[in-house]
């Protein structure tokens, strides 16, 4: 397992056999039974506008045993966030900074940095998917875009260089968010340090070391 962290989303439309399928012109497939959705966890702002991105740990319980549910995953697939190549992503990739999948179920919270560029980015994939209900898509204004905190995070490579050990460096719309020993994150020097290097927000926090993995053994770190 790799030291770095990754943010990953369950997004395959998995459907069960015996369910009725309804298929748009661009074949993404919705499943007819698809549970209404919940309502958005935050009041929505006004246009143009949009409230902080929320964390993913606030979002409402996901489909059955974990999955996400059909209508949130055509949502993805509609604004070009399953493969994240082709229109209307790439037309939009500078802006967007988080999507949370079912937050709540049957909803898709899509972080921006531009919420006026996003409500562009949800209306042309309501028109590339006639048959995806955008309306399911709730904006919300993140700190960073997401090529933003990637940049930022290669700029800390060099773990080796700090005086405290590095396990995990996470991505987020607000920055990133370094995992170390309880020193280091008592270290008000050494999150400035890293604020420096990486050019925007770091978070400090204390956490245990990822192990890499050898068969379905944790291995010791090396060194």
């Amino acid at each position: 397992m790799s030291r770095w962290s990754t943010d990953r989303l369950a997004l395959g439309c998995a459907t069960a056999g015996a369910l009725v399928l309804l298929t748009t012109g661009c074949g993404t497939a919705i499943v007819a039974d698809d549970p209404l959705p919940e309502p958005r966890t935050e009041a929505p702002g006004k246009p143009g506008t949009a409230p902080p991105c929320p964390s993913p740990g606030l979002s409402s319980a996901r489909g059955t045993a974990g999955a996400n549910t059909p209508g949130a995953n055509a949502l993805v697939a509609a604004l070009g966030l399953r493969e994240r190549e082709g229109a209307p992503y790439t037309t939009y990739a500078d802006i967007f900074s988080k999507v949370i999948v079912d937050h709540p179920r049957g909803r898709v919270a899509l972080c921006v940095t531009d919420p006026v560029r996003g409500e562009a980015w949800v209306a042309a994939a309501g028109k590339a998917h006639p048959g995806v209900d955008t309306t399911r898509v709730d904006l919300y204004r993140g700190r960073y875009a997401r090529h933003e905190t990637q940049a930022a995070r290669e700029r800390l490579r060099d773990w080796a260089s700090y005086p405290f050990p590095i396990h995990v460096v996470a991505v987020d719309d607000a920055g990133l968010r370094v995992t170390t020993s309880p020193a280091g994150a008592r270290s008000k020097e050494f999150r400035e340090q890293l604020t420096k290097d990486a050019g925007l927000a770091v978070r400090v926090e204390a956490g245990e070391p990822v192990l890499p993995l050898t068969g379905d053994r944790p291995r010791p770190p090396r060194g």
